[in-house]
């Protein structure tokens, strides 16, 4: 059995923190590789998905990241959407995969 997080959820998520790859490895305990993994949908273990879920937890989302970074000028979705994205999915849990 393997996990597979939603890109986009995934993304807000980090953004919502101010965390980067290598902050969810250092606080997980896992290879920032393994992060860039989950990040883009890839699969991951059952144990590696609970370690990031849980280095997710335990940092505190950012109330104002979405009027600190403002909105993107590259076409992809602002900040705030993003961030709303991830307020929406909070209670939604990864998915496994079969």
């Amino acid at each position: 059995m393997s996990f597979a997080f939603d890109r986009d959820r995934f993304a807000a998520a980090l953004l919502a923190r101010g965390l980067g790859h290598a902050d969810v490895a250092r606080l997980a305990g896992i290879a920032t590789s393994t992060v860039a993994a989950a990040a883009s949908g890839r699969p991951v273990a059952p144990g590696t998905a609970r370690r990031l879920a849980a280095a997710l937890a335990k940092t505190p989302e950012l109330e104002l990241m979405a009027t600190l970074v403002g909105p993107a000028t590259n076409g992809e979705a602002t900040a705030p959407q993003a961030v709303a994205s991830h307020m929406e999915a909070l209670s939604a849990r990864a998915a496994p995969r079969a």
